[in-house]
């Protein structure tokens, strides 16, 4: 066996060619890199967002604190005030009395002092002089402070009252997953279109180029319930889907893709099931409430201010599914309605 000297032997090429590889997988390692710091600055902005959010709860809270303490500090030092001054009244009436009764005793005892026929003359006028018909002094139902009324179960009475000053919501918005092309308000509670294109990381759970956000939590188990204000926005989808659902490329709607949706789209409502579906609807919903019962396997679509029912679809639901939103490119934000707080005592 012999070597054709006359050739070039391929293994420099060969290796050439893996060296063109390599130097295109540096070249991609450093645009990750430039992605990775990039996205350690966005990490830094959402922390700094949640610390200025943090922050102007808890201040908003103390301003509320401290308005019902010097509430309920007040009410107590007026009931101090009433409680002391009615007793007073008592002191002062009680000493009156006395003054009267130690006159009525000084009186008798004079009397007493005189000589037996002035005394018997005397004596049925004295006798009606020496009757006291008043009261004796006591203390009145109510005298004192109800403490039971200020401090009793207090913890519980401040936070009864300070909830009419909180929202809750049912669902808020996972910034995480938002299009690039949505902008969300300081509570999560809110999106509308961006002016322009919103720089934030490529991370695997964002939806680009489709409009769409997912709600923070998903769902395995139990009943939920959410309202979304939609307006008169022309164009929007809401429903649920599951949670591998496609974020980085175009999809149809459907369930196939993992979506169950009611929409509306060119004055037309359709449901999103395995197929479209059209939906006639007596009158325009501005506020959509969407239930899920994960045990049962339905999603339901309400007219949330009229309260009547749009369509159920049933499906068997697998892993976690999500809230999602595609409120369309508007000027008009979709917003997220705010939840009844109600307190069960037992």
């Amino acid at each position: 066996m012999s070597l054709d000297c006359g050739r070039k032997p391929e293994y420099p090429k060969e290796l050439g060619f893996r060296v063109q590889i390599f130097e295109k997988k540096v070249d991609s390692y450093k645009k990750m890199t430039k992605k990775f710091s990039n996205a350690v600055e966005y990490i830094k902005h959402q922390a700094g967002e949640a610390e200025k959010k943090i922050k102007s709860e808890f201040e908003r809270l103390h301003n509320l604190l401290y308005l019902e303490e010097s509430k309920r500090l007040e009410a107590l030092s007026n009931d101090e005030k009433d409680m002391i001054n009615s007793m007073q009244r008592m002191i002062d009436e009680t000493e009156k009395d006395i003054a009267k009764i130690k006159e009525l005793i000084e009186t008798v005892k004079k009397e007493m002092g005189n000589e037996d026929l002035p005394l018997l003359k005397n004596f049925q006028n004295v006798k009606r002089q020496a009757h006291w018909v008043e009261p004796d002094a006591a203390f009145l139902f109510d005298s004192l402070i109800n403490m039971g009324k200020h401090v009793g179960s207090l913890g519980f009475n401040i936070w009864n009252d300070m909830k009419a000053h909180i929202k809750y919501y049912p669902v808020v918005l996972d910034p995480n997953t938002a299009s690039p092309w949505l902008s969300l308000n300081a509570d999560l509670t809110s999106m509308v279109e961006s002016s322009e294109r919103v720089t934030v990381p490529d991370n695997p759970e964002r939806f680009d180029p489709v409009v769409f956000i997912l709600g923070a939590e998903g769902y395995r188990t139990g009943k939920h319930k959410w309202d979304v204000i939609v307006g008169d926005n022309p164009k929007w989808i809401l429903g649920v889907c599951k949670e591998i659902v496609a974020r980085k490329k175009k999809f149809t709607v459907s369930a196939n893709r993992g979506v169950w949706a009611l929409g509306l789209s060119k004055g037309v409502y359709t449901v999103h099931t395995d197929q479209r579906t059209e939906l006639t609807v007596a009158q325009c919903p501005e506020k959509i409430r969407i239930k899920l019962n994960m045990d049962k396997g339905e999603v339901s679509f309400w007219d949330g201010g009229r309260e009547t029912h749009l369509v159920t679809l049933k499906h068997k639901f697998e892993g976690r599914m999500f809230p999602i939103f595609g409120p369309g490119l508007h000027t008009t934000p979709m917003v997220l309605a705010p939840g009844k707080i109600a307190v069960h005592t037992s």
